[in-house]
C-alpha cells in the first residue's frame, strides 16, 4: 500500500498526528509495528485500526471453486478514500479497478472471475483524504476530532481547525481571546505572524503557514 499524504505529521513519523492522539499512542514511525499483528502502523493508519491492539489483516479473500470467483473485502472507515487494484506481475503498474471507494462506514466487496487466470496480484490502494475546507486537517482528521471539513474555523474564532490543534488549542471552543502561552498576547494575536506587534505562540512544536486565512 502506498503512502497518502498525512495533514498533520509535525514528529515526522509518516502516520497523522491526530490520529495517533485518538489512540493515545504518542509518536510513530509508519514501519513499526508495536502490536505486532500482520499490519504496520501506515497500514492500522489507513484501515483506522488500534496500533497498539492486534488485530487480523483487513482485506479478506474468498474463493468459489463452484462459480469460479474470487471475492475480495474491506471495511472501508468514513472519509478515507481507496481503489481496488489489480496487475498481473509485481514489475508492472497497477490497473485501477472500479470507481473510487469513499468509506462510508461499511464492507466494500470486489470479485472478479478466476476463470483461465494462472496468476493475478490484488490490492485496496488508500488514498487519503481530502481537505475540502483547507484548514490543514484532512476530512479523516476531523471526523477523529469532531470539526467540520466545510469550514476552516469550527468554533468560529477564525483560526483554522489546524493550527489550533497543532498549538495546543481547541478548534470546538472559541478561544480566541485566550492567552493559552501566558505571554499577554491573545491567541488570535498570537496567530498571525505577519502582525509585527503580536507575540510568538511559544508552546507551537511547528507553525503552519496560514496567515491567508485570519483577517
Amino acid at each position: 500500500m502506498a503512502p497518502a499524504a498525512r495533514a498533520i505529521d509535525l514528529d515526522g513519523g509518516g502516520i497523522s498526528d491526530v490520529w495517533e492522539a485518538y489512540y493515545g499512542t504518542g509518536p510513530l514511525q509508519a514501519n513499526g509495528n508495536p502490536d505486532g499483528d500482520p499490519m504496520t502502523n501506515l497500514q492500522e493508519y489507513y484501515f483506522n485500526t488500534n496500533p497498539l491492539v492486534s488485530n487480523p489483516f483487513p482485506i479478506q479473500f474468498v474463493t468459489n471453486l463452484v462459480t469460479q470467483e474470487a471475492e475480495f473485502s474491506f471495511y472501508a472507515p468514513p472519509v478515507l478514500r481507496y481503489r481496488w487494484q489489480r496487475t498481473d506481475d509485481l514489475m508492472t503498474s497497477w490497473t485501477d479497478l472500479g470507481d473510487e471507494i469513499v468509506g462510508d462506514d461499511t464492507v466494500h466487496i470486489y470479485t472478479e472471475s478466476i476463470s483461465g487466470i494462472q496468476k493475478a496480484f490484488f490490492r485496496v490502494h488508500p488514498l487519503g483524504a481530502p481537505d475540502a475546507d483547507g484548514d490543514l486537517l484532512d476530512a479523516f482528521e476531523e471526523s477523529l476530532l469532531g470539526t467540520s471539513d466545510l469550514t476552516a474555523s469550527s468554533d468560529t474564532d477564525t483560526m483554522p481547525d489546524g493550527y489550533e490543534w497543532a498549538n495546543g488549542l481547541n478548534p470546538l471552543i472559541n478561544d480566541a481571546n485566550g492567552d493559552r502561552d501566558g505571554d499577554g498576547t491573545s491567541n488570535f494575536q498570537d496567530a498571525r505572524p505577519n502582525n509585527a506587534a503580536a507575540g510568538i505562540l511559544t508552546i507551537a512544536i511547528a507553525t503552519p503557514a496560514h496567515n491567508t486565512l485570519v483577517p
